[in-house]
């Protein structure tokens, strides 16, 4: 049975605003072990991985979120491409 608040019909179910809607989880793994290296949450995402078949690079990548962020996003990549540290 769904609760009221004194005076008021019952109330339906809320749907909670989630702060930050995106969530990315990277993971290191071997033939035997896992480790968590990346666990953030945000309102867009760059996300890039590649491998190489041969001599050939096999490169993902995926975005989505908020466009203004995501070119910030771009421009920090860009300056940084290989993740060195740097104010947020």
């Amino acid at each position: 049975m769904a609760r009221s608040a004194p005076g008021h019909e019952p109330s339906q179910a809320r749907q909670r605003k989630i702060a930050h809607p995106i969530r990315v989880v990277v993971y290191v793994r071997t033939a035997t072990t896992s480790k968590k290296v990346l666990d953030v949450a945000g309102d867009a995402f760059h996300a890039a991985i590649g491998h190489f078949e041969g001599n050939e690079l096999v490169a993902h990548h995926s975005s989505g979120g908020d466009p203004e962020i995501l070119e910030m996003l771009a421009e920090v990549i860009a300056s940084r491409p290989r993740g060195e540290a740097g104010g947020r």
